[in-house]
Protein backbone atom coordinates (compact mmCIF):
# COMPACT_ATOMS: atom_id res chain seq x y z
CA UNK A 1 0.00 0.00 0.00
CA UNK A 2 1.22 3.48 -0.84
CA UNK A 3 1.01 6.14 1.86
CA UNK A 4 1.01 9.90 1.53
CA UNK A 5 4.00 11.39 3.28
CA UNK A 6 3.34 13.69 6.25
CA UNK A 7 4.46 16.34 6.73
CA UNK A 8 5.94 17.73 3.52
CA UNK A 9 7.75 21.05 3.65
CA UNK A 10 8.83 22.92 0.50
CA UNK A 11 11.50 25.59 0.43
CA UNK A 12 12.89 27.44 -2.56
CA UNK A 13 16.60 27.93 -1.99
CA UNK A 14 18.87 30.30 -3.83
CA UNK A 15 21.94 28.47 -5.02
CA UNK A 16 25.07 29.33 -3.10
CA UNK A 17 27.62 29.29 -5.91
CA UNK A 18 31.24 29.67 -4.90
CA UNK A 19 34.18 30.44 -7.14
CA UNK A 20 35.69 27.28 -8.65
CA UNK A 21 39.22 26.42 -7.60
CA UNK A 22 41.89 27.48 -10.04
CA UNK A 23 44.38 24.66 -9.42
CA UNK A 24 44.57 21.24 -11.06
CA UNK A 25 43.04 22.41 -14.30
CA UNK A 26 39.83 23.98 -12.98
CA UNK A 27 38.43 20.63 -11.89
CA UNK A 28 35.63 22.11 -9.80
CA UNK A 29 33.28 23.97 -12.16
CA UNK A 30 30.40 24.53 -9.76
CA UNK A 31 29.78 24.15 -6.04
CA UNK A 32 26.92 24.64 -3.60
CA UNK A 33 26.27 24.39 0.11
CA UNK A 34 23.06 22.61 1.06
CA UNK A 35 21.48 23.09 4.47
CA UNK A 36 18.02 22.29 5.85
CA UNK A 37 15.32 24.92 6.22
CA UNK A 38 14.95 23.93 9.87
CA UNK A 39 18.47 23.38 11.27
CA UNK A 40 18.59 22.10 14.82
CA UNK A 41 21.17 20.82 17.32
CA UNK A 42 22.21 17.19 16.68
CA UNK A 43 20.22 17.01 13.44
CA UNK A 44 23.14 15.18 11.79
CA UNK A 45 22.14 16.46 8.34
CA UNK A 46 24.49 14.72 5.91
CA UNK A 47 24.87 11.42 7.76
CA UNK A 48 23.99 9.90 4.39
CA UNK A 49 23.84 11.32 0.87
CA UNK A 50 22.75 10.12 -2.56
CA UNK A 51 22.82 11.91 -5.88
CA UNK A 52 21.28 11.30 -9.31
CA UNK A 53 21.65 14.14 -11.78
CA UNK A 54 19.91 17.21 -10.42
CA UNK A 55 18.54 15.45 -7.33
CA UNK A 56 20.46 15.22 -4.06
CA UNK A 57 19.01 13.23 -1.15
CA UNK A 58 20.28 13.88 2.38
CA UNK A 59 19.59 11.88 5.51
CA UNK A 60 19.19 13.62 8.89
CA UNK A 61 18.72 10.82 11.45
CA UNK A 62 18.71 13.25 14.37
CA UNK A 63 15.47 14.99 13.34
CA UNK A 64 12.91 15.13 16.17
CA UNK A 65 9.65 15.59 14.26
CA UNK A 66 8.52 12.09 15.28
CA UNK A 67 10.46 12.12 18.56
CA UNK A 68 14.12 12.09 19.59
CA UNK A 69 16.34 10.63 16.83
CA UNK A 70 13.31 9.66 14.75
CA UNK A 71 14.96 11.04 11.65
CA UNK A 72 14.06 12.79 8.40
CA UNK A 73 15.21 12.99 4.78
CA UNK A 74 15.63 16.12 2.66
CA UNK A 75 15.28 15.98 -1.13
CA UNK A 76 16.95 18.80 -3.09
CA UNK A 77 15.91 19.19 -6.72
CA UNK A 78 17.92 21.53 -8.92
CA UNK A 79 15.70 23.77 -11.02
CA UNK A 80 17.31 26.50 -13.11
CA UNK A 81 19.54 28.37 -10.64
CA UNK A 82 17.73 27.24 -7.49
CA UNK A 83 17.38 24.15 -5.32
CA UNK A 84 13.87 23.12 -4.30
CA UNK A 85 13.95 21.42 -0.92
CA UNK A 86 11.40 18.89 0.35
CA UNK A 87 11.47 17.36 3.81
CA UNK A 88 10.23 13.77 4.13
CA UNK A 89 9.04 12.37 7.44
CA UNK A 90 7.11 9.08 7.51
CA UNK A 91 3.75 9.06 9.31
CA UNK A 92 4.72 5.84 11.10
CA UNK A 93 8.03 7.25 12.35
CA UNK A 94 9.14 6.45 15.88
CA UNK A 95 11.71 7.80 18.37
CA UNK A 96 15.20 6.37 17.95
CA UNK A 97 14.37 4.85 14.51
CA UNK A 98 17.05 7.04 12.85
CA UNK A 99 15.12 7.28 9.59
CA UNK A 100 17.59 8.56 6.98
CA UNK A 101 20.64 6.80 8.37
CA UNK A 102 21.18 5.60 4.80
CA UNK A 103 19.61 6.78 1.55
CA UNK A 104 19.82 5.69 -2.09
CA UNK A 105 18.28 6.89 -5.35
CA UNK A 106 17.66 5.50 -8.83
CA UNK A 107 15.28 6.47 -11.64
CA UNK A 108 13.36 8.94 -9.50
CA UNK A 109 12.78 6.46 -6.68
CA UNK A 110 14.34 6.92 -3.25
CA UNK A 111 15.13 4.20 -0.72
CA UNK A 112 15.48 5.20 2.92
CA UNK A 113 16.57 3.03 5.82
CA UNK A 114 15.59 3.36 9.46
CA UNK A 115 17.90 0.71 10.95
CA UNK A 116 16.74 1.14 14.54
CA UNK A 117 13.02 1.14 13.72
CA UNK A 118 10.88 -1.54 15.34
CA UNK A 119 10.10 -4.41 12.99
CA UNK A 120 7.04 -6.70 13.07
CA UNK A 121 9.23 -9.79 13.33
CA UNK A 122 10.33 -10.54 16.90
CA UNK A 123 13.99 -9.86 17.54
CA UNK A 124 14.41 -7.86 14.35
CA UNK A 125 15.12 -4.18 13.85
CA UNK A 126 15.34 -2.10 10.71
CA UNK A 127 12.85 -0.87 8.12
CA UNK A 128 13.39 0.09 4.49
CA UNK A 129 11.05 2.55 2.78
CA UNK A 130 10.65 3.13 -0.95
CA UNK A 131 9.46 6.56 -2.14
CA UNK A 132 8.02 7.56 -5.49
CA UNK A 133 6.64 10.89 -6.59
CA UNK A 134 3.00 10.64 -7.65
CA UNK A 135 0.89 13.66 -8.53
CA UNK A 136 3.60 16.00 -7.24
CA UNK A 137 3.70 14.32 -3.80
CA UNK A 138 6.11 11.76 -2.43
CA UNK A 139 4.42 8.51 -1.39
CA UNK A 140 6.02 5.51 0.25
CA UNK A 141 5.66 1.82 0.85
CA UNK A 142 7.45 -0.49 3.28
CA UNK A 143 9.61 -3.30 1.95
CA UNK A 144 9.13 -6.59 3.74
CA UNK A 145 11.96 -9.07 4.22
CA UNK A 146 10.88 -12.54 3.13
CA UNK A 147 13.31 -14.46 5.35
CA UNK A 148 12.08 -14.27 8.97
CA UNK A 149 15.50 -15.29 10.27
CA UNK A 150 17.23 -12.10 9.11
CA UNK A 151 17.74 -9.59 11.89
CA UNK A 152 20.22 -7.00 13.03
CA UNK A 153 19.53 -3.41 11.96
CA UNK A 154 18.44 -3.99 8.39
CA UNK A 155 19.44 -1.02 6.27
CA UNK A 156 22.69 0.01 7.97
CA UNK A 157 24.10 -0.38 4.46
CA UNK A 158 21.90 0.56 1.48
CA UNK A 159 22.16 0.72 -2.32
CA UNK A 160 19.90 0.84 -5.40
CA UNK A 161 20.77 -0.27 -8.93
CA UNK A 162 19.14 -2.18 -11.77
CA UNK A 163 15.74 -1.81 -10.14
CA UNK A 164 16.98 -3.66 -7.05
CA UNK A 165 17.40 -2.44 -3.50
CA UNK A 166 20.18 -3.95 -1.40
CA UNK A 167 20.05 -3.57 2.38
CA UNK A 168 22.85 -4.66 4.66
CA UNK A 169 21.97 -6.40 7.92
CA UNK A 170 25.40 -6.23 9.62
CA UNK A 171 24.31 -7.61 12.98
CA UNK A 172 22.50 -10.61 11.54
CA UNK A 173 23.38 -14.00 13.05
CA UNK A 174 24.54 -16.37 10.29
CA UNK A 175 26.54 -19.58 10.00
CA UNK A 176 29.58 -17.46 10.83
CA UNK A 177 28.24 -16.44 14.24
CA UNK A 178 26.55 -13.54 16.03
CA UNK A 179 26.87 -10.25 14.19
CA UNK A 180 28.49 -11.85 11.15
CA UNK A 181 26.09 -10.00 8.85
CA UNK A 182 24.24 -10.55 5.60
CA UNK A 183 22.64 -8.75 2.65
CA UNK A 184 18.96 -8.55 1.77
CA UNK A 185 18.33 -8.10 -1.97
CA UNK A 186 14.86 -6.78 -2.84
CA UNK A 187 13.48 -7.54 -6.31
CA UNK A 188 10.23 -6.16 -7.72
CA UNK A 189 7.92 -8.75 -9.25
CA UNK A 190 4.42 -8.74 -10.68
CA UNK A 191 3.15 -9.57 -7.19
CA UNK A 192 5.15 -6.90 -5.38
CA UNK A 193 8.58 -6.97 -3.78
CA UNK A 194 10.35 -10.19 -2.82
CA UNK A 195 13.71 -10.61 -1.14
CA UNK A 196 16.57 -13.05 -0.88
CA UNK A 197 19.42 -13.20 1.60
CA UNK A 198 23.10 -13.33 0.66
CA UNK A 199 25.66 -14.60 3.16
CA UNK A 200 29.37 -14.40 2.27
CA UNK A 201 31.48 -17.55 2.17
CA UNK A 202 33.98 -15.94 4.52
CA UNK A 203 33.00 -14.45 7.84
CA UNK A 204 33.50 -14.32 11.57
CA UNK A 205 31.47 -13.37 14.63
CA UNK A 206 31.04 -9.59 14.82
CA UNK A 207 32.32 -9.13 11.26
CA UNK A 208 29.42 -6.75 10.43
CA UNK A 209 29.16 -7.72 6.78
CA UNK A 210 26.79 -5.33 5.01
CA UNK A 211 27.65 -2.23 7.01
CA UNK A 212 28.78 -0.77 3.69
CA UNK A 213 27.08 -1.63 0.39
CA UNK A 214 27.16 -0.40 -3.19
CA UNK A 215 25.69 -1.79 -6.40
CA UNK A 216 25.46 -1.57 -10.18
CA UNK A 217 22.94 -3.25 -12.44
CA UNK A 218 24.68 -6.64 -12.26
CA UNK A 219 27.04 -6.37 -9.27
CA UNK A 220 26.83 -5.86 -5.53
CA UNK A 221 29.85 -5.01 -3.39
CA UNK A 222 29.77 -5.12 0.40
CA UNK A 223 32.31 -4.78 3.17
CA UNK A 224 32.84 -6.29 6.60
CA UNK A 225 35.66 -4.26 8.06
CA UNK A 226 35.46 -5.97 11.46
CA UNK A 227 36.19 -9.47 10.09
CA UNK A 228 38.84 -11.46 11.90
CA UNK A 229 41.47 -12.90 9.58
CA UNK A 230 44.48 -15.13 10.21
CA UNK A 231 46.46 -11.88 10.42
CA UNK A 232 44.41 -10.74 13.41
CA UNK A 233 41.21 -9.01 14.52
CA UNK A 234 39.53 -6.31 12.43
CA UNK A 235 41.64 -7.07 9.37
CA UNK A 236 38.45 -6.84 7.35
CA UNK A 237 36.87 -8.43 4.31
CA UNK A 238 34.83 -7.50 1.26
CA UNK A 239 33.03 -9.40 -1.50
CA UNK A 240 31.51 -8.75 -4.90
CA UNK A 241 28.40 -10.66 -5.92
CA UNK A 242 27.83 -10.90 -9.68
CA UNK A 243 24.51 -11.73 -11.32
CA UNK A 244 24.74 -14.84 -13.49
CA UNK A 245 22.78 -15.57 -16.66
CA UNK A 246 20.62 -17.93 -14.60
CA UNK A 247 19.64 -15.12 -12.23
CA UNK A 248 21.70 -16.26 -9.25
CA UNK A 249 24.43 -14.36 -7.39
CA UNK A 250 28.01 -15.61 -7.59
CA UNK A 251 30.44 -14.36 -4.94
CA UNK A 252 34.00 -13.17 -5.49
CA UNK A 253 35.78 -12.71 -2.13
CA UNK A 254 38.36 -9.90 -2.23
CA UNK A 255 40.23 -10.25 1.06
CA UNK A 256 42.27 -13.30 -0.07
CA UNK A 257 43.63 -11.21 -2.95
CA UNK A 258 44.68 -8.28 -0.75
CA UNK A 259 45.57 -10.12 2.46
CA UNK A 260 44.68 -7.33 4.91
CA UNK A 261 46.72 -7.00 8.08
CA UNK A 262 45.50 -6.77 11.66
CA UNK A 263 43.16 -3.78 12.15
CA UNK A 264 43.49 -2.57 8.55
CA UNK A 265 39.68 -2.23 8.42
CA UNK A 266 39.65 -3.45 4.83
CA UNK A 267 36.03 -3.12 3.67
CA UNK A 268 35.21 0.07 5.61
CA UNK A 269 33.90 1.48 2.33
CA UNK A 270 33.27 0.09 -1.15
CA UNK A 271 32.68 1.60 -4.59
CA UNK A 272 32.19 0.17 -8.07
CA UNK A 273 33.00 1.62 -11.46
CA UNK A 274 32.99 -0.49 -14.58
CA UNK A 275 35.13 -3.57 -14.06
CA UNK A 276 36.86 -2.13 -11.00
CA UNK A 277 35.97 -2.33 -7.35
CA UNK A 278 37.48 0.06 -4.81
CA UNK A 279 37.76 -0.97 -1.16
CA UNK A 280 38.67 1.42 1.63
CA UNK A 281 41.05 0.33 4.39
CA UNK A 282 41.00 3.36 6.69
CA UNK A 283 43.64 2.11 9.14
CA UNK A 284 46.07 0.63 6.64
CA UNK A 285 49.73 1.29 7.47
CA UNK A 286 51.66 2.22 4.34
CA UNK A 287 54.23 4.66 2.98
CA UNK A 288 52.23 7.54 4.44
CA UNK A 289 52.54 6.20 7.99
CA UNK A 290 50.55 4.45 10.71
CA UNK A 291 46.79 4.49 10.13
CA UNK A 292 47.28 6.67 7.07
CA UNK A 293 44.67 4.59 5.30
CA UNK A 294 44.40 3.59 1.68
CA UNK A 295 42.09 2.40 -1.05
CA UNK A 296 42.61 -0.90 -2.84
CA UNK A 297 41.55 -1.12 -6.49
CA UNK A 298 40.87 -4.58 -7.89
CA UNK A 299 40.08 -5.59 -11.47
CA UNK A 300 37.05 -7.83 -11.82
CA UNK A 301 37.78 -8.47 -15.50
CA UNK A 302 41.38 -9.49 -14.75
CA UNK A 303 41.41 -11.59 -11.58
CA UNK A 304 45.09 -12.37 -12.08
CA UNK A 305 46.05 -8.68 -11.80
CA UNK A 306 47.60 -7.49 -8.55
CA UNK A 307 45.53 -5.00 -6.52
CA UNK A 308 46.54 -1.35 -6.70
CA UNK A 309 47.00 0.55 -3.44
CA UNK A 310 45.79 4.12 -3.93
CA UNK A 311 47.31 6.69 -1.58
CA UNK A 312 48.05 10.41 -2.05
CA UNK A 313 51.69 11.44 -2.49
CA UNK A 314 51.37 13.91 0.40
CA UNK A 315 49.46 11.72 2.86
CA UNK A 316 50.19 11.61 6.57
CA UNK A 317 49.88 9.23 9.55
CA UNK A 318 46.43 8.90 11.12
CA UNK A 319 44.67 10.39 8.09
CA UNK A 320 42.24 7.43 7.85
CA UNK A 321 41.89 7.65 4.08
CA UNK A 322 39.06 5.47 2.78
CA UNK A 323 36.40 5.76 5.48
CA UNK A 324 33.96 6.77 2.72
CA UNK A 325 34.22 6.32 -1.05
CA UNK A 326 32.35 7.39 -4.17
CA UNK A 327 33.01 7.65 -7.90
CA UNK A 328 32.10 10.16 -10.59
CA UNK A 329 32.66 9.58 -14.30
CA UNK A 330 36.33 10.58 -14.00
CA UNK A 331 37.27 10.46 -10.34
CA UNK A 332 37.48 8.34 -7.25
CA UNK A 333 36.61 10.38 -4.16
CA UNK A 334 37.94 9.16 -0.82
CA UNK A 335 37.42 10.77 2.58
CA UNK A 336 40.42 11.66 4.71
CA UNK A 337 39.03 12.83 8.07
CA UNK A 338 38.03 16.45 7.35
CA UNK A 339 39.14 16.27 3.71
CA UNK A 340 38.19 14.57 0.44
CA UNK A 341 40.82 13.38 -1.99
CA UNK A 342 40.09 13.23 -5.72
CA UNK A 343 42.02 10.61 -7.69
CA UNK A 344 41.83 10.88 -11.47
CA UNK A 345 40.83 7.55 -13.00
CA UNK A 346 42.41 6.24 -16.18
CA UNK A 347 41.87 2.82 -17.70
CA UNK A 348 44.73 1.42 -15.67
CA UNK A 349 45.22 3.43 -12.50
CA UNK A 350 44.13 6.22 -10.17
CA UNK A 351 46.47 9.17 -9.77
CA UNK A 352 46.94 12.57 -8.15
CA UNK A 353 44.85 12.73 -4.94
CA UNK A 354 44.12 16.46 -5.06
CA UNK A 355 42.38 17.93 -2.03
CA UNK A 356 38.81 18.98 -2.63
CA UNK A 357 39.19 21.94 -0.25
CA UNK A 358 42.05 23.27 -2.38
CA UNK A 359 40.03 22.89 -5.56
CA UNK A 360 37.08 24.71 -3.98
CA UNK A 361 39.18 27.37 -2.30
CA UNK A 362 37.73 26.75 1.17
CA UNK A 363 38.18 24.26 4.00
CA UNK A 364 35.47 21.67 4.52
CA UNK A 365 33.49 22.57 7.67
CA UNK A 366 33.46 19.17 9.33
CA UNK A 367 34.48 15.52 9.29
CA UNK A 368 33.40 13.68 6.14
CA UNK A 369 31.16 10.68 6.83
CA UNK A 370 29.30 10.26 3.54
CA UNK A 371 30.10 10.55 -0.17
CA UNK A 372 28.00 10.00 -3.28
CA UNK A 373 28.70 10.58 -6.95
CA UNK A 374 26.85 10.55 -10.26
CA UNK A 375 28.13 11.76 -13.61
CA UNK A 376 30.30 14.77 -12.76
CA UNK A 377 28.48 15.60 -9.52
CA UNK A 378 29.83 14.77 -6.06
CA UNK A 379 27.96 15.16 -2.75
CA UNK A 380 29.87 15.35 0.54
CA UNK A 381 28.05 14.80 3.84
CA UNK A 382 29.46 16.33 7.04
CA UNK A 383 26.87 15.63 9.77
CA UNK A 384 29.00 16.94 12.63
CA UNK A 385 29.55 20.39 11.15
CA UNK A 386 28.17 22.91 13.61
CA UNK A 387 26.85 25.83 11.58
CA UNK A 388 24.13 27.62 13.55
CA UNK A 389 23.78 24.65 15.95
CA UNK A 390 26.08 21.93 17.29
CA UNK A 391 26.20 18.94 14.93
CA UNK A 392 23.48 20.39 12.72
CA UNK A 393 25.36 19.19 9.64
CA UNK A 394 25.98 20.42 6.13
CA UNK A 395 26.34 18.98 2.62
CA UNK A 396 28.66 20.32 -0.06
CA UNK A 397 27.93 19.59 -3.71
CA UNK A 398 30.63 19.97 -6.34
CA UNK A 399 30.69 19.47 -10.10
CA UNK A 400 34.06 18.08 -11.09
CA UNK A 401 35.61 17.58 -14.53
CA UNK A 402 39.19 16.95 -15.69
Amino acid sequence: MLHRLLPIVFLLLGALVLTPGSSAGQRVVGQWTLQPADPAPELRFGRSVAVAGDVVVVGAPGDTTNGPKAGAVYVFERMSDQWVQTKLVPPDGAPDARFGWKVAIEDGRIAVAAPWAPNPVAGRSGTVYLYEKTGGAWRHELLRVSDPAVEGQIGRGLAMAGGRIVAGAPYDRTVHGDGAGSLVVFEQTADGWSSETLVPAQGSPEAWFGLTVTATADRIAAGAYHTRQASGPEAGAASVFERTAEGTWQERPLAPIVGPARKDHFGRAVALQGARVFVGAEEDDNANGTNAGGVFALRLDRPEASPELIIPPDGAPRSYLGFALATTDRYLAASEDTEVRLFALSDEEATDGAKLSTLMGAALPGGVLALAGDGQRLAVGMPFADGAHPNAGVVMVADVVP
